[in-house]
């Protein structure tokens, strides 16, 4: 056991039980196997036996008095007389020693493993036939439950080790082979291996030379070798064993260490890299755990010695490269990975000085210029596969790391210089993932240092690589990266916060010093996109194309495919090439608009581009919406006028067939489909739109011309008439609408007296009257009872710019002077998280809106907006938002029952049909999927506590997530190592379209929904539902005989012919859609029952419900089955028809 200077099973807490509890885990830990630093063991001499075996016999026939050392003594006692009776008797007392060393003789194995240690010192080279023998015997024993003998066991293996050391040193091959199956070739438990390492590196420690390196390579073959199930433990198992040679006491490394390094190295320069990446190879990943090993285990000074092994054996591949010595690239591109993993590790608390590390980062970029001019070199290049993309993968990441951990000073000068090596040899997708990865993890310097480079690489390669740069800063703002600015003043940043793109360094310099005085210009980059964003496309075979969700799979960069184009090439290449088909134009489109909103650009320029994007999809949406509607009845009836809809399909009420499942998207199983809902197609086409008018917005406040502001009337007035009459539910297109009729109010209120802006005025103020709020808030109402809370706000806030109606002065009728203020109460509602801390901002909203409707002030416009709004906060994951909200709703039932039941029949009925549920936007697959991968990313710029390798630190947090971001962003550029490039680039262009189209993170709880219903008509509108109960009872009819289950069989009983339900149900509910958004279960079913029961117990008068004799027949027969909520509720609704005989 490690030495405390206290007993390891001491108390030192005080109190009268001094005993102190130790976990088998802690007393294995506590052991240590170091046979070097235990020299008395070593001084002392026989005494007059001559043996060290006797006189260990005769110590233990004191300390042990055990049946097992007693037979033992009386089988050995004729051959340990004296030193020359052991050598006579040797084959005897091995044998005798081989039978007793087993776990059936527990009690007696500590003396019998030292005495194989003291009988191996007294033989020395006679033991040797014996010696395999020995050590098969003792290995088992290291596994022992028992601490002690594992601890003996170990320390046996070790003093054997070092006894024969003379004899064994020759050639260790045979000893590995012996120990290998605790070293992890065998699963083992913990810390055997590293018992194991600590016995066998004594001798390790000793080789020298060839010996040296003939093990080494020994070894990596054994590990190579290896079962590929059991590599891994093996792999980690070597390392301890290695680690062990090369550390010493408190954080210092043994006087070897570099030795062993370099031994090791020699062996990872003969290792081919498949893949295109480091990490395939065990040999690579070998080393790689003894470095972090030492770093870990090392300070600063100590860790000089690793540093220097590391630099001159990158000093002689510089060398050798140079001087046309080097047969092969792929030992440099190794030891550059090395060192970046060295130079990343613990943060960097193991390098003294960074400037050797920059030189020779250096030295390798400047070995990249020469690799690319000198035809020897390139020829070596290419009889490698992948080595070019391993040595520009490692570079850069080594780059990334020295940045990161370095000072200031010294990112100013020679960090300056290396990015400018960097961009003039790197490929695209390595710099723009260096950059992504800097941001991720927050670099504090990223705004002044990365930023302006990455611009200056966005100028130089935007012809050639433009694809990858706008999903680089599309994925930079959208995912709000830009925080790791903190405030800080950028040369390529303008007051407003824009990014500006120079057309070359000279402009750059001059546009840096006038950016706050003068009007941004328009740069190249920024006509390229403003072009890209105008570019014609087909946009009916775009909104014919079936959007899936991407594929999650290429999450992870896995190697180099296909390399890309060469990027040496001038960046005035003659026309730029077209994206991949396999990227949808949507995405593109989606992620120039992103980039848009966030680049300095002249406004008129973006205002015009904008104009006319806007007016391809508006006449796009507007010829697909036709078509689909054409060819669908349901689509027909939905859009047509109450009056118009009786001579088309169903009733209002009635069920629709497969027409409405073909609609909304639900026609066939598609798990893996995007969208769904009321012209699905066209949902992303749509949500485009209301961003473009929300930038379009935004550019005409900073124009502020006359011809702005018509244009952004035109584009809105467009809008509003060729669009949002169908799709109305899209929260993009009416965010979009509010943020442009707010800026042309805003516009119009500081515009001078032209004639021009005078007539935009006044087309503005008949847009938004009150007439034309008549006219859409049949419409607009709609959303108000969505369960997407984004919806609802962005409706209230639109319906806000219009002019309000005045409040009615009584009940009777009348208006008094007051305007109405029920939308803004609606927006404070919706605006208020739900918590407790806000529990009073987010009721009193709603207690003001209860009482405006209640005592009938509320204008008949707006008479069903606190109902609609208060049964949405059903949906809200707070339950005393419920109390509340029950409250109030029971202050408008007494007041207006028939209003409250059409608002809460609106939300109820959606349960008997679900795909009345369904609302236009992502399916709840693909939600599944965005939070998924939304979660995953942000995990992975997360620190995570790494475990340790038998109680030594390997893994390195800080390492681990600059390897798993980098590996992620990385794979978005290159396709995840396919064959097709643009998979990457496509799938992460379609994520950021669907976080800029994603409406918030809630997850809407339809079931609770359904039981607040439910619980609420009982308690406040029992009245309400009582008068229509057709609806109801053919509700909860439906309910039993399809949901309850065994209430079902009741049903079927009580049926008959002569009630005809099978008619009325079978066009009330739809069984094919049940569980669609609601699932249900028996649980959910059970308690859903009890709350209809408690329904049906309020009822008055139940006889004059409808079908009232088949509900008595069904409530007497549920008082036989169920449990006994369901009982006691059914007797409340048959004692409810108080029946005489009752």
């Amino acid at each position: 056991m490690k030495d405390t200077g206290v007993a390891s099973q001491l108390s030192t807490s005080g109190g009268a039980n001094t005993h102190r509890f130790k976990s088998f885990r802690q007393r294995i830990d506590a052991i240590e196997i170091n046979v070097a630093r235990r020299i008395a063991r070593d001084l002392d001499e026989p005494d007059e036996h001559g043996s060290y075996f006797a006189e260990a016999v005769s110590k233990w026939n004191e300390l042990n008095c055990t049946k097992d050392y007693t037979e033992f003594l009386h089988r050995v006692r004729a051959y340990h007389q004296s030193l020359a009776q052991v050598l006579y008797h040797k084959d005897e007392i091995v044998c005798i020693l081989e039978d007793y060393l087993s776990p059936d003789h527990e009690l007696a194995l500590e003396p019998m493993l030292e005495l194989v240690t003291t009988l191996a010192r007294d033989l020395q080279e006679e033991v040797l036939p014996y010696y395999e023998r020995l050590v098969c015997k003792i290995m088992p024993l290291i596994k022992s439950n028992t601490p002690e003998i594992v601890e003996a066991a170990s320390n046996a293996l070790a003093y054997l080790f070092k006894y024969l050391s003379k004899s064994l040193i020759d050639d260790l091959r045979p000893t590995f082979n012996l120990v290998s199956p605790l070293l992890g070739v065998e699963r083992q438990q913990s810390g055997v291996r590293r018992f194991a390492a600590e016995s066998l590196s004594f001798l390790i420690r000793k080789l020298r030379g060839d010996a040296l390196q003939k093990f080494v390579e020994h070894v990596t073959h054994a590990l190579v070798e290896c079962p590929a199930d059991q590599q891994a433990g093996f792999r980690d198992g070597i390392a301890l064993l290695f680690f062990e040679c090369m550390r010493s006491v408190k954080s210092q490394l043994h006087s070897r260490a570099s030795g062993m390094l370099t031994a090791l190295l020699r062996e990872l320069y003969k290792e081919e890299f498949a893949g295109g990446r480091l990490e395939t190879n065990h040999v690579y990943l070998l080393v790689a755990a003894v470095l972090k090993l030492c770093l870990h285990h090392a300070d600063r000074d100590a860790a000089e010695q690793l540093w220097s092994a590391l630099f001159d054996q990158f000093d002689a591949q510089i060398r050798a490269i140079g001087e046309a010595e080097a047969k092969r690239i792929q030992p440099f591109a190794a030891l550059q990975g090395l060192l970046a993993l060295s130079t990343i590790v613990r943060k960097g608390a193991s390098v003294g000085d960074y400037k050797p590390l920059f030189q020779r980062c250096r030295q390798s970029f400047e070995l990249a210029q020469t690799l690319q001019s000198d035809a020897r070199l390139q020829g070596l290049l290419d009889e490698e596969d992948g080595v070019a993309e391993i040595l520009a993968h490692e570079r850069i990441k080594w780059l990334s790391g020295l940045l990161v951990q370095c000072n200031v000073a010294e990112l100013v000068t020679v960090g300056k210089m290396l990015l400018d090596l960097a961009l003039t040899v790197e490929p695209t997708h390595s710099i723009l993932s260096m950059a992504l990865t800097l941001a991720r993890i927050e670099w504090s310097q990223w705004g002044q240092i990365m930023l302006p480079y990455v611009v200056r690489l966005t100028v130089a390669r935007w012809a050639e690589a433009r694809v990858g740069l706008l999903l680089f800063w599309a994925e930079l703002f959208q995912l709000d990266l830009l925080k790791a600015l903190n405030g800080t003043a950028s040369s390529v940043i303008t007051e407003r916060g824009l990014v500006l793109f120079p057309t070359s360094a000279a402009k750059e310099a001059k546009a840096s010093k006038r950016r706050s005085t003068k009007q941004d210009a328009a740069p190249g980059v920024s006509r390229a996109l403003v072009d890209w964003l105008a570019e014609p496309v087909a946009w009916a075979e775009v909104a014919e194309q079936r959007l899936t969700i991407p594929s999650t799979d290429r999450v992870e960069f896995s190697g180099f495919g296909e390399t890309e184009d060469s990027e040496s090439e001038s960046a005035e290449s003659p026309a730029p090439p077209q994206p991949s088909s396999s990227i949808p134009e949507l995405a593109i489109k989606s992620a120039v608009l992103t980039m848009l909103a966030h680049v300095s650009i002249d406004a008129t320029m973006l205002m015009d581009s904008l104009h006319s994007f806007i007016e391809q999809l508006v006449s796009a949406i507007s010829s697909v919406s036709a078509r689909l509607a054409e060819d669908n009845a349901y689509l027909q009836h939905v859009a047509a006028s109450p009056a118009g809809r009786s001579s088309m399909g169903p009733s209002d009420g009635e069920l629709w067939g497969d027409e409405a499942s073909e609609a909304l998207g639900l026609h066939a199983a598609k798990p893996d489909r995007l969208y769904w809902g009321r012209y699905y197609q066209l949902h992303p086409m749509v949500g485009l739109l209301g961003r473009a008018l929300k930038l379009q917005a935004t550019t005409a406040l900073r124009a502020a011309s006359p011809q702005a502001i018509e244009g952004l009337m035109d584009a809105w007035t467009l809008a509003l008439d060729s669009v949002l009459p169908v799709h109305y539910g899209n929260p993009a297109l009416i965010e979009g609408l509010h943020k442009t009729a707010e800026a042309l109010q805003q516009l119009s209120a500081a515009s001078s007296q032209s004639d021009a802006e005078l007539g935009v005025k006044q087309r503005l103020a008949t847009a938004l009257s009150l007439s034309q709020l008549e006219s859409l808030m049949p419409l607009l109402e709609h959303n108000l009872m969505s369960f997407q809370p984004k919806l609802r706000l962005q409706t209230l806030k639109f319906l806000a710019l219009f002019e309000q109606p005045l409040m009615r002065s009584s009940k009777q009728g009348g208006s008094s002077e007051e305007s109405c203020d029920i939308i803004q109460l609606g927006i404070e509602l919706e605006t208020v998280p739900a918590s407790l801390d806000t529990y009073k901002e987010k009721t009193n909203p709603l207690r003001r809106m209860a009482a405006y409707s209640s005592n009938g002030r509320v204008p008949k416009i707006y008479s069903r907006v606190f109902p609609y709004l208060a049964i949405m906060q059903l949906s809200v994951n707070f339950s005393l938002v419920w109390t509340e909200t029950n409250k109030q709703l029971a202050l408008l039932a007494s007041a207006n029952p028939s209003l409250l039941w059409a608002a809460v029949w609106q939300v109820l009925r959606r349960y008997n049909d679900e795909r009345l549920l369904v609302e236009t936007g992502m399916t709840p697959e693909a939600k599944t999927w965005l939070g998924a991968r939304q979660a995953e990313w942000a995990a992975q710029s997360e620190l995570a506590s790494q475990a340790k390798l038998e109680g030594f630190a390997m893994e390195c947090p800080g390492l681990a997530r600059f390897d798993r971001v980098f590996n992620a962003d990385l794979a978005q550029f290159v396709g995840g190592g396919g064959d097709d490039d643009a998979a990457g680039l496509s799938a992460s262009l379609q994520y950021l379209m669907a976080v800029a189209d994603a409406q918030g993170s809630e997850r809407t709880d339809y079931n609770n929904v359904y039981k607040q219903l439910l619980k609420m008509l009982a308690d406040t509108g029992a009245r309400a539902a009582e008068t229509n109960s057709q609806p109801i009872v053919l509700s909860f009819l439906a309910f039993i005989k399809h949901d309850l289950g065994w209430a079902a069989s009741l049903f079927r009983k009580v049926e008959g012919d002569a009630l005809g339900l099978d008619s009325s149900l079978s066009g009330f509910y739809s069984e094919q859609h049940r569980g669609l958004l609601a699932p249900r279960s028996r649980r959910a079913a059970d308690a859903l029952s009890v709350l209809w029961l408690g329904l049906f117990a309020k009822f008055r008068n139940p006889s004059a419900l409808y079908k009232s004799e088949t509900l008595y027949s069904l409530f007497q027969r549920m008082l036989s089955r169920g449990d006994t909520s369901v009982q006691r509720q059914a007797l409340d609704c048959v004692l409810a028809w108080r029946e005489p005989d009752l």
